[in-house]
């Protein structure tokens, strides 16, 4: 995308776990290190997984 002669690089969407805007807002505040906040990152993923596979179960029916 161009505009006014600079390239933007727009991504459009929905966060898709709060946790996710308050953990990079620290690290942009220098409360947490970037290892921290990559760990965070991959607790927050692991969490949401666990959350889908649940509800994926709860609609699925098994006989």
């Amino acid at each position: 995308m161009r505009v006014t002669e600079k390239e933007y690089d727009i991504i459009y969407g929905l966060v898709a776990n709060d946790d996710v805007y308050t953990i990079f807002t620290l690290y942009q505040a220098g409360v947490l290190t970037k290892e921290q906040t990559l760990n965070c990152f991959v607790e927050t993923i692991g969490l949401a997984k666990q959350q889908k596979e649940k509800r994926s179960m709860k609609n699925s029916k098994i006989e």
